[in-house]
């Protein structure tokens, strides 16, 4: 066990390396130059290791969204027009996978419609309440993001509310009775095609919504700034990645490198994301001087950077307040650690 000494020991080398950083950082120039802090960076991503906590994705992704639209659909012979409302929530969920980050994204949520179906001289009138799921699988690695077919899942319950006729008298009446009898009939399948016709819809929708991020994905995968390598690893970088239950994890590896075997510990629970460092290969003063450069602004530079493209702006209506984060460095046995955990 270790001695109390040692930890105060350990505690006061790490404080000593946060007051030293902005010492060095004023050595080089005060702040950091631009030219020189993006050297070390480059340096530091030669080394870096990542963990994204399952919480943070879900913070990021959660958004239920509503929207009205109109319907247009043909159940057994008969076309059906209205219009109906959607209430949905997405989210994501990790698969635990050695070589890879493979997710789910998950499409939940409940539609609401009311339309009427015309056949011949009989219009019927009908509600429905529709529970669907689509759900999308994604694996990451160092050769991208690939993405199955959508899986898709819904039930259909519908009522009919009326039915009526445009022709007189005796004949309307006989169209009516009759037009009941062959609801009553056909119910069960009715609802069986009302929810094919929803998964069929769905997984074209969702899919075109899910594209967005392959190409993101791509993008930032081969961004310059992490691909490029550094000085001391001029070569392209490789990355290795795996998924737990509750983190996506991303170790740097230079192209002159074998298989990474260094692994930091997984963070506590409450960490949304965690940037490791080994401290035998980096040079620590500098290191954190160069972190600590990174401000709000710095971190939306260094997203377009990756990205080729600037953050979506906000609709100040529907957007959900930022949560409040802390961001701290910590000097730990063997690492240099930046956390991110809400306050």
């Amino acid at each position: 066990m270790r001695s109390p000494i040692h930890a105060l020991l350990r505690h006061s080398v790490g404080t000593l390396l946060l007051w030293a950083a902005p010492v060095a950082a004023g050595e080089l120039g005060s702040p950091l130059s631009e030219d020189r802090r993006q050297q070390v960076l480059a340096s530091l991503l030669d080394h870096a290791r990542v963990h994204v906590s399952a919480r943070l994705f879900e913070q990021l992704a959660s958004q239920p969204q509503a929207r009205e639209f109109p319907v247009e659909n043909t159940v057994l012979g008969v076309p059906f027009s209205g219009h109906a409302k959607t209430e949905s929530t997405t989210r994501v969920a990790f698969v635990p996978h050695e070589s890879q980050a493979v997710f789910d994204v998950v499409l939940t949520g409940v539609a609401r419609s009311k339309t009427t179906g015309r056949a011949g001289p009989v219009c019927i009138h009908c509600e429905a309440l529709t529970r669907f799921t689509a759900t999308k699988r994604f694996a990451l690695d160092d050769n991208g993001l690939t993405g199955e077919d959508v899986r898709c899942h819904a039930e259909t319950h519908s009522t009919v509310t009326g039915i009526s006729s445009n022709l007189p008298g005796l004949r309307g009446r006989i169209a009516t009775r009759f037009a009941w009898r062959r609801s009553d009939l056909t119910h069960e399948e009715a609802d069986r095609i009302s929810a094919e016709n929803c998964e069929a819809d769905l997984a074209r929708l969702f899919d075109e919504r899910m594209a967005p991020i392959a190409e993101l994905a791509g993008a930032v995968l081969e961004s310059e700034l992490l691909r490029g390598g550094s000085a001391g690893h001029p070569a392209r970088r490789k990355f290795q990645f795996h998924t737990t239950q509750d983190y996506l994890y991303l170790a740097s590896v230079p192209h002159d490198r074998a298989k990474s075997t260094q692994s930091p510990p997984e963070p506590n629970a409450d960490t949304l994301a965690k940037l490791w460092l080994p401290t035998t290969v980096i040079d620590l003063p500098l290191a954190l001087a160069a972190l600590q450069s990174l401000e709000a602004e710095g971190l939306e530079k260094l997203w377009r950077e990756l990205a080729g493209r600037a953050l979506p702006p906000r609709d100040p209506e529907t957007a959900r307040p930022k949560p409040a984060l802390n961001v701290n460095f910590a000097v730990e046995p063997g690492w240099l650690s930046l956390s991110m955990r809400p306050q």
